[in-house]
């Protein structure tokens, strides 16, 4: 990636991260995944430091990590590397993770409230 790449990037990440949930779905810190990445593009980091700095000594030769820090962090070196577009990387904004809630909802309640209406018309 070109230098001027990594700028647009890291940009992306910093808005993402004040836009983005604090949390996600697992209860995991999304903003702590997001200034892992950061820190890897802004000082392009190795798969070697990222592993030394973001795994227990446990997890180094672990095959299944479930270690989302760290799997952001080689993310981002994988988008260095050109595995990856940028928008792979962006978690989805407050407002966006509200609307799919929402709409998740809405589709139980409808679910429900049929299942209800079903009751009532059986004799």
């Amino acid at each position: 990636m070109t230098p001027t790449e990594i700028s647009n990037a890291i940009t992306l990440l910093e808005l993402n991260a004040i836009k983005c949930s604090p949390f996600d779905c697992f209860g995991n810190d999304v903003r702590k995944q997001i200034y892992a990445m950061i820190d890897v593009l802004n000082n392009q980091r190795s798969k070697e430091w990222i592993n030394a700095r973001y795994l227990a000594e446990n997890e180094i030769y672990a095959t299944n990590l479930d270690n989302v820090v760290w799997r952001s962090a080689m993310d981002a070196r994988d988008w260095m590397d050109g595995l990856f577009e940028i928008d792979d990387l962006l978690f989805p904004e407050a407002d966006q993770a509200q609307k799919a809630y929402d709409k998740h909802q809405i589709f139980f309640n409808k679910k429900s409230d049929f299942k209800s209406t079903q009751s009532l018309h059986v004799n």
